[in-house]
């Protein structure tokens, strides 16, 4: 529709941010308006959220920014091989690696299970298929879907806690739909 259009094309303008050569999406905008470009793993659920007709698949990004959104999901401040694809670069000022990081580089069983649809979505297997390795390697050292965990800078896993003392949930049903999902989704190629 004229409607959607018009909003996906909004959307690219005020989101969608050129880094060198490459394009990747805000996080967010702040109350002025301007871009907040902090690196997340946040979009890659753009891909996720897609509208698939006769084969081919749309998303609110345009379609040549695909490929940089992914490649830049998988570089080595956002990608784990044994951890999957971190909610905060770590080259963000805002990054933490301890065991009290929330969204600010932990992991999230939820957030890698939508973006390994997403970009099975676009035609990216390799790469769905890394993350899939990933994400299932720390909820089975767990033994439960747990909701969010956090790699030390040994290597070992670590449950999210904060401050106060709160803890990641061990079993969380969104954790578990995502590893039923990883386990189960079938790899259909759709052409963007």
């Amino acid at each position: 529709s004229l409607q959607a259009k018009g909003l996906r094309k909004q959307f690219n303008k005020l989101f969608i941010f050129r880094e060198g050569k490459n394009y990747y999406a805000a996080q967010a905008l702040d109350g002025l308006k301007n871009q907040i470009r902090t690196i997340t793993g946040n979009p890659l659920l753009l891909l996720w959220a897609a509208y698939k007709k006769n084969g081919k698949v749309t998303s609110i990004l345009e379609n040549k920014y695909v490929p940089y959104i992914v490649k830049r999901a998988f570089r080595e401040d956002m990608f784990d091989e044994d951890a999957g694809i971190r909610t905060m670069s770590t080259s963000s000022e805002n990054y933490i690696s301890g065991q009290n990081s929330y969204h600010n580089g932990s992991f999230w069983p939820k957030l890698n299970g939508m973006s390994h649809e997403g970009l099975v979505n676009v035609g990216f297997f390799h790469e769905a298929n890394a993350l899939k390795s990933a994400t299932l390697k720390p909820i089975f050292y767990f033994g439960s879907p747990i909701e969010l965990y956090v790699k030390k800078d040994n290597g070992e896993y670590d449950i999210y806690k904060n401050s106060l003392g709160q803890e990641s949930c061990r079993v969380q049903a969104w954790s578990a739909a995502s590893a039923l999902d990883l386990l189960t989704y079938k790899d259909i190629q759709i052409k963007l």
